[in-house]
């Protein structure tokens, strides 16, 4: 790991080097980066007296427990070197403090609406909105994967819960941003409603188990994966195709798994 660590430092000094011998900046902007590269590089950036400033576009870990925030601690944000941080709220600037940052500043500026939902198509403007009305704005951790934080059910939850800030306050104006594609909520539907058909019992977390299964068996080599190193037909049509037909059968959709046996196919051919 140090050794990884020391190629990737001599790497980064290279490249930004070269960089500040040949381009002379004032200020550099980064999104959201937290790797270690970036300390090299903005080392090399103040030499020159460029001004550095990081976008972290999310909001803060501590608000799992907050009550403990003095005891939290995130090793992969660990000792940010920027001299201005931005940020989305006070309890991520506290965030940063306690991950030991060795910034300079800190800049409290709220959620920035990046995404493409939020964008007006035919105008090629951001949506309209009654400034004259309170704003909500909800946002949702990431779904689903290994670095998901919350449950499947605990997002379905959150959506239920906007539902009803929709029916109680109709008047206010209500922006949601997904961190991951909105039809992965669907997918998940759509999963349930397969296996109530046909009388499949799913487990009360779905994804908490497939990661128990891919963890236990992390050092083995999939079967399916050895099949497509070794030429050989794949099982995909008895697993994924066996879902598409089910659902087929039941006037259902099957949209990722689809997706899934079409690429199988793909590589295999």
């Amino acid at each position: 790991m140090l050794r990884d660590e020391a190629v990737t430092a001599w790497i980064k000094f290279f490249i930004w080097k070269n960089f500040t011998s040949v381009f002379n900046i004032d200020s550099y902007l980064s999104y959201h980066n937290y790797a270690s590269d970036h300390i090299y590089r903005n080392i090399l950036l103040k030499q020159i007296n460029c001004f550095t400033i990081m976008y972290k576009h999310t909001h803060s870990e501590n608000v799992f427990d907050y009550k403990k925030k003095q005891n939290y601690a995130y090793a992969i944000y660990m000792n940010l070197y920027y001299d201005l941080e931005c940020h989305w709220s006070n309890w991520s600037i506290e965030m940063s403090k306690a991950n030991q940052s060795k910034s300079t500043e800190y800049l409290l500026s709220g959620p920035i609406w990046s995404s493409e939902e939020f964008l007006n198509k035919n105008k090629n403007n951001i949506i309209n909105i009654n400034k004259n009305n309170t704003t909500l704005g909800f946002f949702t951790s990431s779904y689903p994967g290994f670095s998901a934080v919350n449950s499947i059910d605990s997002h379905q939850k959150f959506l239920l819960f906007v539902l009803e800030i929709i029916k109680r306050y109709p008047n206010f104006n209500i922006l949601f941003k997904s961190k991951n594609d909105f039809k992965l909520y669907e997918s998940k539907e759509k999963t349930k409603e397969i296996a109530k058909k046909t009388g499949i019992d799913l487990p009360l977390e779905p994804w908490a188990e497939i990661k128990r299964i891919i963890q236990n068996t992390s050092e083995n080599k999939c079967s399916m994966l050895q099949d497509l190193e070794n030429g050989n037909q794949t099982e995909i049509d008895a697993l994924n195709g066996e879902i598409i037909r089910i659902a087929n059968d039941n006037g259902l959709d099957a949209p990722y798994n689809k997706e899934i046996m079409e690429k199988i196919i793909s590589v295999s051919n």
